[in-house]
């Protein structure tokens, strides 16, 4: 777990934290009635886990790529129900963190007023793999202590954001169908295994005809690609203490030149570039 100040301020209003929570967590760690109240805007990017959101009276059970945006003074919990490992990345910003910023505030503004009321969403097509990629760099631009670029990074995040969420770029997270979030569940819970469409529709009882639409229509993309995307993900999160080879075989590929391929056409890199710019960051 790193917590990271990028302008470190007595004043919240002005302070922007960024932090990337990866741990084991125990049942009830996040227990529903502890309520959180913040005076600054919280954004989460979600990468993996098993557990529940709870935020104007409503259920979530994010996925990877689901987007909260909390503007200031709303409230919201967790809750955990089983032991998990949780993986995502949560920027607290003050409302006036950004004026200094050409467009800064406005920007700001747009955040916190567009998810007053909708604070959830999946971004369609690969925007959501975009944004945790962005998390990524801004992550390893403060351990090599970049940080005019980490800076530069989370504006381009914000402003990623920004348009992941809007109506055009994102459906609301609670709009996904149960058939669709649980294909999403299958994919991340057993994605170092053999999944096809037809498993995965095997597994939901429906058609793999019926998912096949069902998820494009909702997701953006197709089951098959989500997987891909989640697959070289999760690479690039295993490579730091593991071979090209090893990880290769732990995210589903059974061909490592075919995992080396699909890596750098994803990354644009090679995992063992990718290895090395994760082992100098950590120097």
């Amino acid at each position: 777990m790193h917590h990271f100040p990028l302008v470190d301020s007595s004043d919240f209003n002005t302070r922007i934290e960024f932090s990337h929570i990866a741990l084991d967590q125990k049942k009830g760690a996040w227990k529903k009635e502890n309520n959180i109240i913040l005076d600054h805007i919280k954004i989460n990017v979600f990468v993996s886990g098993e557990f529940s959101f709870f935020v104007d009276g409503v259920t979530h059970h994010p996925v990877c790529g689901d987007i909260c945006v909390l503007p200031p003074y709303k409230m919201h919990c967790g809750q955990i129900l089983k032991p998990t490992h949780t993986n995502y990345f949560q920027i607290d910003l003050g409302v006036h963190a950004l004026d200094m910023v050409p467009g800064g505030k406005k920007l700001i503004d747009e955040l916190a007023q567009k998810n007053a009321r909708n604070t959830f969403s999946h971004p369609k097509g690969k925007m959501g793999n975009e944004i945790i990629e962005l998390c990524s760099r801004i992550e390893r631009a403060i351990l090599k202590e970049d940080y005019a670029l980490a800076f530069s990074f989370l504006i381009e995040l914000l402003s990623k954001i920004n348009s992941a969420t809007s109506s055009k770029g994102a459906v609301c997270a609670t709009t996904l169908s149960k058939a669709t979030l649980d294909a999403i569940k299958e994919i991340e819970n057993n994605y170092e295994s053999e999944i096809t469409l037809f498993s995965l529709s095997k597994h939901l009882k429906i058609s793999p005809s019926y998912l096949s639409r069902l998820f494009k229509n909702e997701v953006g993309i197709g089951a098959h690609e989500y997987l891909t995307q989640y697959r070289i993900l999760m690479a690039s999160q295993l490579l730091k203490d593991n071979s090209v080879t090893e990880v290769g075989y732990m995210c589903g590929f059974n061909d490592t030149s075919h995992f080396i391929s699909v890596f750098k056409k994803r990354i644009g890199i090679t995992p063992k570039e990718y290895k090395n710019t994760l082992n100098d960051n950590s120097k």
